[in-house]
């Protein structure tokens, strides 16, 4: 069931959500933030191994890429993961989920059987396979041009077909490959006892790609279990896979400019203020993992929507006041010069709105913005919780890291 209550600004949800030991009301920020967090923490079950690197900001070479949940145990899991990456969708909440392409495929019924295909995903999934696969698809070719060559001499041929046997036999490589999860698995009856040579390469090389592309099959029913559950295979049917990916995942580069385009300001506020657009200009500066924290800072969620279309809500600007005085003037005193450097920005993400202090200098409004964002995802600021109320803060290092 999807509904969507007066006071949640548009957001649409499934069920209502409370933090233990956090003092915040759901008027949709806490359901955000739950799903941000649930992605979170489930990817850092399979860390990733290399840079971001794919076109939403997905990781290679990744266990967590491949979808290489392996163990029917984790798959079963994956079941109930799944309806969550449902409920996301029929609710219109982006999170960020680094999947490969061949598992958005696979989510749409999209055809990635052809060998092209899965190379590609081979490369998504486990980049130094790939960079072997390559290698030894280069010496194959390599001896089929030395086989077809007509003009040239038995001695050279047999000393360059030498070549590429010693090339081959360094490797040491038998019938066998290691999937993502670690599991080294025999590509034909009695691999591990097969030498790989230059004439039985071909099959190896034919065998390892199809191994690899089928080693998440059986893994993928499971999951698709679980979403089909939620979203009806025959909406699913109506995109590609990037559509699909951008609808759950909006974009993953933050763009400043759409944001400004669908940004409100509070009355008495104008986007040619001098603070405002100081603001902007350090928004502009920010690195690329700083803007999703601010993101998240606002509106619990790291990724904007595809286009202003899909905004729900508008980002809303507040001047912050530190009493309860007009927004506009609060604060500011002839001591101070008029601005209020001392103070911290605040959000409210069930509103998507910013209060923002009159900040005097760009290096200034970077610093307290930072802070903020890199330091604040708990959810505190609607109610003070009693003594008795504060649990579940136990066991929570400092050095604790979320990736956003």
């Amino acid at each position: 069931m999807v509904y969507s209550h007066p006071m949640d600004d548009g957001q649409l949800r499934s069920f209502k959500v409370k933090f233990e030991g956090e003092g915040v009301d759901d008027y949709g920020g806490p359901y955000r933030e739950f799903f941000s967090q649930f992605f979170a923490e489930l990817q850092m079950l399979h860390e990733p191994q290399s840079e971001e690197g794919g076109p939403n900001g997905t990781v290679t070479n990744s266990s967590s890429e491949s979808g290489s949940i392996s163990s029917k145990q984790e798959a079963m899991a994956s079941v109930s993961s799944c309806q969550m990456f449902g409920t996301c969708l029929r609710t219109r909440v982006c999170i960020r989920l680094d999947l490969a392409m061949s598992v958005w495929k696979q989510l749409v019924a999209e055809d990635d059987s052809n060998p092209e295909n899965a190379l590609e995903t081979l490369k998504e999934i486990d980049f130094v396979a790939y960079s072997l696969w390559k290698t030894l698809r280069g010496i194959l070719d390599d001896l089929k041009r030395l086989q077809s060559t007509a003009n040239i001499s038995s001695d050279v041929a047999s000393v360059r077909h030498r070549a590429l046997e010693e090339q081959l036999e360094a490797m040491d490589l038998d019938f066998t490959t290691v999937l993502s999860d670690g599991r080294t698995v025999e590509l034909c009856a009695g691999g591990t006892s097969i030498a790989v040579t230059l004439a039985n390469l071909d099959k190896y090389l034919d065998a390892m790609l199809r191994a690899r592309a089928q080693e998440t099959q059986e893994v993928m029913n499971i999951i698709k279990q679980g979403l089909h559950s939620i979203m009806p295979v025959s909406a699913l049917a109506l995109l590609t896979w990037g559509e699909l990916e951008k609808r759950m995942c909006g974009v993953a580069e933050v763009d400043v400019k759409l944001l400004q385009a669908n940004t409100e300001y509070d009355e008495g506020l104008s986007v040619n203020d001098e603070f405002i657009q100081r603001f902007w200009r350090v928004m502009e500066s920010l690195e690329s993992e700083d803007k999703r924290a601010f993101l998240r800072f606002v509106w619990a969620r790291s990724r904007l929507p595809q286009g202003s279309a899909q905004f729900h809500q508008k980002f809303k600007i507040q001047a912050l006041a530190s009493s309860g005085t007009d927004s506009s003037t609060a604060g500011v005193t002839p001591a101070t010069g008029g601005w209020m450097d001392s103070q911290m920005p605040k959000s409210h993400t069930c509103f998507f709105a910013l209060q923002l202090p009159r900040y005097s200098s760009d290096d200034i409004c970077r610093d307290r913005l930072l802070y903020a964002v890199r330091n604040c995802i708990e959810m505190d600021g609607d109610f003070r919780l009693a003594d008795t109320e504060m649990t579940g803060w136990t066991g929570i290092s400092p050095t604790d890291q979320l990736r956003i």
